[in-house]
């Protein structure tokens, strides 16, 4: 397993702690790193590293804001010395959050959670990637979904909850991942929060969606590409 990464913090020691840790860790390949966040927001909009090792606090932009403009597959690490920051760190779905200064035990700790994340993703892959159906954890069984039986699927933190127009379903999986799984072409996230199958929608607009008299809010980073699905 090779885990391309990218670190961005304006402090130099830090950084440097960074590029120490990636080297000692095998499976990691640092392939850039960026003292000034506006560089690296370039960089990101060309490229789709695995995993970005992002400080918070920095000058003009901090690194929340940055992780909101980060694609979906990339997963993030916050750095900072600022334990309140924990909070918004999971409101962006980052998968920890390492307090300055960290040493290379909490590191490597950070990256066992990456390395879980995706086995996990790899082995969901190897059984759900079906155009038809998907397939699920619960609690140790595997459960086959019917993707026309989809109505939404909603986000609690690690879990999701599948609602089908029988059951729902809550498999350990957050909502990033559930999204990987499904058929591109038939489902789209509306919100932090939701995702929903464009073939069981009946109204929309810019601020919510209607599934079975059900209505569910629109995201406003998510309302221009969620009209232009909807209306293709």
């Amino acid at each position: 397993m090779t885990i391309k990464c990218i670190a961005v913090d304006d402090e130099c020691y830090p950084l440097e702690a960074l590029i120490t840790y990636c080297k000692e860790t095998p499976c990691l390949e640092l392939v850039k790193t960026f003292s000034d966040p506006y560089d690296a927001i370039k960089y990101l909009n060309h490229n789709s590293p695995d995993l970005v090792f992002l400080d918070v606090q920095m000058p003009h932009i901090n690194g929340i804001e940055i992780a909101k403009k980060i694609r979906d597959k990339t997963m993030i690490i916050f750095t900072t010395a600022y334990s309140e920051y924990a909070v918004d760190g999971f409101n962006v779905e980052a998968l920890d959050y390492l307090l300055k200064p960290f040493d290379f035990d909490r590191f490597s700790s950070a990256i066992e959670k990456v390395k879980n994340k995706i086995e996990l993703e790899r082995s969901v892959r190897k059984l759900e990637i079906l155009d038809d159906y998907i397939v699920i954890k619960v609690e140790y069984v595997n459960i086959k979904i019917f993707v026309s039986d989809i109505l939404y699927i909603e986000g609690l933190d690690n879990y999701s909850k599948i609602h089908t127009k029988k059951k729902t379903y809550l498999p350990r999986m957050n909502l990033k991942s559930v999204f990987s799984i499904l058929p591109e072409n038939k489902f789209v996230r509306i919100h932090k929060s939701y995702i929903v199958p464009i073939f069981q929608v009946n109204h929309f607009n810019n601020y919510w969606v209607s599934i079975q008299n059900i209505s569910l809010p629109v995201g406003r980073a998510y309302s221009k590409k969620i009209m232009a699905k909807l209306k293709s």
